[in-house]
């Protein structure tokens, strides 16, 4: 009746490190190349091709200076690079082992592996970034009841993931791009979403719609 949908049967959260580090493309990443692409976020014009090419919707780009700041799954990395150069204190998590060459090609504050570990213990963070991330795992309930300890008070949480009621999906069907099997195991829409906050202790502030010009071409072709 919420519209939550999932992908069934769940993957065990057990077997997310071998699926990422097997079969998603960050084996591949060229390090070196990582940092040369990654430009100044903070400039009016970084921010206006943000806007032009739809990709303004991400968590680091609320960072501010000063803030100490978590990027649960943090993929390549890019994001806690970026958090740097806005002045943030940069954390990362991530389930994929290939990031750990990452981390330490660019000294970055990432532990592979999950909040099961207790990483970074004694740190809060004033904000709580999740791009595109909630969709790939199996339990979301227990990450955000693990993660709401570890906000300072006062602090935020940003979260980014595909809505399952919008346009795309309902024109496209079958063929939208973010059922993405099988690492999208969640999808939200609106409503879902809604109620999944009220239950879980947070009360949302904003929410938008923001498509990606990436993604549009991608559901195209």
């Amino acid at each position: 009746k919420c519209g939550h949908l999932f992908t069934n049967p769940v993957i065990p959260e057990e077997s997310l490190s071998a699926l990422y580090g097997d079969y998603y493309p960050r084996k591949h990443i060229d390090i070196t190349m990582l940092g040369a692409n990654i430009d100044e976020p903070g400039g009016s014009i970084a921010a206006l091709k943000r806007w032009l090419s739809g990709t303004n919707n991400q968590g680091q780009y609320y960072v501010r200076p000063g803030m100490t700041v978590l990027d649960y799954g943090c993929g390549s990395g890019a994001s806690l690079l970026e958090v740097e150069k806005l002045g943030g204190n940069a954390y990362g998590i991530e389930a994929d082992p290939n990031i750990a060459a990452i981390a330490e090609h660019y000294k970055l504050k990432i532990h592979v592996g999950g909040l099961d570990d207790n990483p970074f213990p004694g740190v809060k963070f004033d904000l709580i970034v999740l791009n595109q991330v909630i969709e790939h795992l199996p339990d979301p309930a227990k990450l955000i009841r693990l993660l709401l300890p570890r906000l300072a008070p006062g602090g935020k949480f940003v979260l980014s993931f595909p809505n399952a009621g919008s346009v795309y999906r309902r024109l496209f069907g079958r063929r939208w791009i973010n059922w993405h099997i099988p690492y999208h195991l969640q999808h939200f829409t609106r409503k879902s979403f809604t109620i999944f906050s009220a239950n879980n202790g947070l009360s949302i502030e904003r929410c938008r719609t923001v498509t990606p010009n990436l993604w549009t071409f991608l559901q195209l072709y």
